[in-house]
C-alpha cells in the first residue's frame, strides 16, 4: 500500500495469517478473542472513515481508541501510549 503527501512515499506491507477454511462459523463471533496484541489509536474527523476502520480491525486487536479531533488524540496517547498510532492527515484541533 502506498501513501504520497507533498513528495513523501510511505510503503506498508502486513503479513497476516490466513483464516482457517472451515464452513462452521463460531455462533457469537465477538467473543472470539483478539488476533493480536495491539493496542491501537485511531485519529479520524470522518465518521465514515471512522466505521470502516473500527469496522476492519476492531476483532484484530486487544484494544481499540478512538479519536474524532487531534486534542482528543494527544489526549488518548498520553493517557495510555497505543502500540500504533492510524491519524487523519488533516485533523482538526
Amino acid at each position: 500500500v502506498l501513501f504520497r503527501s507533498q513528495g513523501s512515499v510511505f510503503s506498508i506491507t502486513l503479513r497476516l495469517d490466513r483464516a482457517p477454511t472451515t464452513n462452521a462459523m463460531p455462533k457469537n463471533i465477538a467473543s472470539l478473542p483478539p488476533k493480536t496484541g495491539l493496542h491501537l489509536l485511531i485519529a479520524e474527523d470522518n465518521r465514515t472513515n471512522m466505521l470502516i476502520a473500527r469496522k476492519t480491525l476492531e476483532r484484530s486487536v486487544k484494544r481499540l481508541v478512538e479519536a474524532t479531533d487531534g486534542r482528543q488524540a494527544v489526549a488518548a496517547y498520553r493517557a495510555a501510549p497505543p502500540d500504533l498510532v492510524l491519524m487523519d492527515v488533516s485533523m482538526p484541533e
